[in-house]
């Protein structure tokens, strides 16, 4: 049982790295005056990873994007 949560632990911290690293690509896109509101992993496909980035600006607005694994905006759907 030790095995298994110390396993999920890692993945989770795993996963909080990723989610970190990809707010920071996302802030790097916003607009002046935009801030990384949230990001949310998605598997559109098994083994594939791409994350969707809200973007809020200082008077409520908000706008998406969805980043890829490598941080590269994604600009087709497949």
């Amino acid at each position: 049982m030790r095995a298994l949560y110390a396993a999920a632990m890692s993945e989770r911290d795993e996963l909080a790295g990723e989610l970190e690293r990809i707010a920071g690509l996302a802030a790097a896109l916003a607009r002046q005056g935009e801030r990384v509101a949230a990001v949310l992993p998605a598997e559109p496909q098994p083994g594939e990873r791409a994350y969707l980035c809200t973007l809020e600006a200082q008077d409520g607005g908000r706008s998406w994007i969805v980043l890829d694994a490598d941080g590269r905006a994604v600009e087709e759907r497949r």
